[in-house]
């Protein structure tokens, strides 16, 4: 046999040991599926994400990376979020380039 033979045995045989050697479910596996089944069909129905990403664009508007318009907007999706009931929110800092129009022009 050909060493690449050999090489695509070994890499099969590894994919078939992996489900053999998986864990077994957990016990409440059940309940979260039937909460993830649940979540699911409550967002076909609503419409709080539309909403949001809408007034995200609208209140708020552009934005460019690290302009005082997207620390407004962050500032407002913490603010959203919290209104939402969400209770574990973090804004993690970076470091990102910021660069301002000066002039802009357009013809067509």
């Amino acid at each position: 046999m050909k060493p690449v033979s050999f090489l695509a045995l070994g890499a099969l045989a590894l994919c078939l040991t992996g489900p053999a050697s998986a864990e077994p479910a957990a016990a409440d596996d059940a309940a979260l599926l039937a909460t993830a089944k649940q979540l699911t069909e409550a967002a076909k129905t609503d419409e709080v994400g539309l909403q949001f990403v809408e007034d995200l664009t609208t209140e708020v508007g552009q934005r460019l990376a690290g302009s005082p318009a997207e620390q407004r907007a962050r500032d407002w999706a913490v603010s959203e979020l919290k209104s939402l009931g969400f209770t574990n929110i973090r804004v993690d800092s970076f470091e990102i380039p910021y660069w301002a129009r000066k002039h802009e022009h357009l013809t067509v």
